[in-house]
């Protein structure tokens, strides 16, 4: 499908390149505007007027549903994802939770939407009230983009004498063996590149250690890592080089 139809939806749309697939599943995903989407998730309450307002007492203010806001409560504080919610979207957004083949993911004031089919998510985004509420779109540069991602590959925009992107998922991890992955990967010379974030991670001998990767020419360092720590890679994946 040409951009220009995501265009006609938001003539100012960003749209992006994938490069992985999304959770190693979606090729496309679509940012839509939607204040206060956290109320869609709510299953104790089918009446969204009813948890609008709800959400709206917090603010000390009033609502018409056309999406403005009056009242003679305070404004400090108040959320922009709040004033601007649009009950009719809001419930459609609801309802477009029980489809099939999507995924979902709410980031107030975003709603992401994942699928494997461009055209049906252009009319699950096309159909929503309102306009101008889609704020990006991921999809693949070409066929042959579409060709690698299927393959479980991630697309590079730059030249890289590396062949694998390994990812070290998030967790607890003692300050032992992160110190152990640090030099171990540090040791490999150049035949492993290690990101910023990936450094910074293991240096800093956090509880809590945030998902991140590194770059490696092969393989082998895997079976290392894991005489250090069996479950701390959640995924490799081949790279390739497509230039724009």
């Amino acid at each position: 499908m040409a951009s220009l139809h995501w265009t006609k939806l938001n003539p100012t749309v960003k749209i992006q390149d994938t490069r992985k697939k999304f959770f190693n599943k979606f090729l496309y995903k679509a940012d839509v505007y939607l204040p206060a989407g956290e109320l869609i998730r709510n299953t104790k309450f089918t009446d969204m007027k009813f948890l609008l307002e709800q959400r709206a007492s917090w603010h000390g203010r009033n609502i018409n549903y056309g999406g403005s806001w009056f009242g003679s409560g305070p404004v400090h504080g108040l959320s922009k994802s709040i004033e601007n919610a649009q009950l009719s979207q809001l419930e459609y957004w609801r309802d477009c939770l029980k489809l099939p083949g999507y995924q979902f993911r709410v980031e107030e004031p975003l709603i992401s939407i994942y699928s494997n089919n461009e055209q049906a998510l252009y009319k699950l985004v096309a159909n929503q009230p309102g306009s101008n509420m889609l704020h990006r779109l991921f999809k693949p540069i070409s066929t042959t983009a579409t060709e690698a991602l299927d393959r479980g590959e991630i697309i590079l925009k730059k030249s890289t004498e590396y062949n694998y992107r390994i990812y070290l998922k998030e967790g607890k991890i003692s300050a032992d063996v992160a110190e152990a992955l640090y030099q171990l990967l540090t040791n490999q010379g150049d035949d492993v590149k290690m990101t910023k974030s990936c450094s910074a991670n293991l240096i800093s001998r956090r509880y809590w250690f945030t998902s991140t990767y590194f770059y490696t020419k092969s393989l082998d360092v895997l079976t290392m890592i894991n005489l250090i720590s069996p479950d701390v890679v959640s995924g490799f994946f081949k790279v390739v080089y497509m230039p724009e």
